[in-house]
């Protein structure tokens, strides 16, 4: 497990919920489905774009034959999948703007799910994907915590100012825990992965070569003359 990609990740989870702590009071949750609608509808239409703009050329087909190459190709898999992912997302960003009063009392039950998820990640990372390094026990807290808003989350029904600020605050202090557990676990396991790394770095101790001047093998045996009997 690498750090750097840990704080990545509690930077994304930290600015989207200060976004939601510091607009609790004018975000609605038929708000956050049209937002969630045009992401859906601009994320969709990037992807064709990307697609369309990553095909092979005429130029560069030609220019990998007479180099004796094989042409860069894709698989009929690869481009069924890519359109219908990205078709898939522009739909349903459609759909969301379209039909905003079905999907507004979804709002809860999705960030419920996200809060459950994030918080299970954090289970998993600290009791096996931190092997074998073993973070501090009180970290626990926070997916414990994370749990608990997650539950309360699900339980609210959308409709009322008052209800939709609740949702919209817990949401955002659940997204701002776990992106605080989530730098804690970067800065721990960045400082740990680059102990190991100097620890193999550095020369083994070099060990005694001399052999003891007391081991038979070494002792020197005196040859001694035959002594000269006359018979």
């Amino acid at each position: 497990m690498k750090g750097r990609s840990l704080l990545l990740s509690a930077i994304l989870f930290l600015v989207a919920g200060l976004i939601l702590i510091l607009t609790y009071r004018t975000t609605r949750t038929d708000g956050v489905v049209i937002v969630g609608g045009i992401m859906f509808i601009v994320s969709g239409l990037l992807n064709i774009f990307a697609y369309m703009v990553d095909r092979p050329g005429k130029k560069e087909i030609e220019a990998a034959i007479n180099a004796g190459h094989k042409p860069r190709s894709r698989s009929s898999l690869s481009s069924a999948v890519a359109w219908i992912s990205s078709g898939a997302a522009v739909i349903l960003g459609v759909c969301l703007l379209i039909f905003t009063s079905t999907f507004t009392p979804l709002v809860p039950f999705v960030f419920a799910l996200l809060i459950t998820m994030a918080a299970l990640y954090q289970f998993y990372l600290l009791a096996i994907g931190c092997r074998p390094l073993r973070l501090p026990a009180w970290l626990f807290a926070a997916p414990v915590l994370m749990l608990g808003g997650a539950i309360y989350v699900f339980v609210q029904k959308p409709g009322f100012d008052h209800t939709e600020q609740i949702i919209m605050l817990v949401t955002g202090i659940s997204f701002v825990l776990f992106g605080i557990a989530m730098l804690a676990e970067s800065i721990l396991i960045g400082t740990a992965n680059r102990k190991a790394l100097r620890q193999a770095s550095a020369p083994a101790p070099e060990s005694g070569n001399h052999e003891s001047v007391a081991n038979p093998a070494n002792s020197v045996i005196e040859v001694k003359a035959l002594d000269d009997h006359t018979t």
